[in-house]
């Protein structure tokens, strides 16, 4: 048996001010790997984001920017492969509206 040793870095970034990240995609396959879509941001309040399906019925919303989607509509069943559109609103640290629109592609 051989033994492996293996050493981990982690790089934490600092978010500047009003800088958003988004990912485009994510994966709840539950491996505890990208299985939200989450939204980073810094200095903003009144989040909101919504996801929407290819023929724009919302399938969920959320409001608190520590949380995310985790691939289930609003009844809790897990949404199928594909990309979907999100709309994010916010307000920056200065009182300027920010919104962001585009797509996530969920894959399980």
């Amino acid at each position: 048996m051989k033994t492996i040793t293996l050493f981990l870095f982690l790089t934490f970034q600092n978010l500047d001010s009003n800088q958003i990240i988004i990912p485009a995609e994510f994966s709840p396959n539950g491996d505890n790997m990208e299985d939200s879509f989450i939204i980073k941001a810094s200095n903003v309040t009144n989040f909101n984001c919504e996801i929407f399906n290819r023929w724009g019925e919302l399938i969920y919303k959320w409001s608190d920017i520590n949380s995310g989607w985790d691939g289930k509509n609003k009844k809790g069943k897990i949404c199928s492969n594909g990309t979907y559109y999100y709309l994010l609103s916010c307000i920056d640290k200065t009182g300027n509206p920010i919104s962001k629109q585009g797509y996530v592609r969920l894959i399980k």
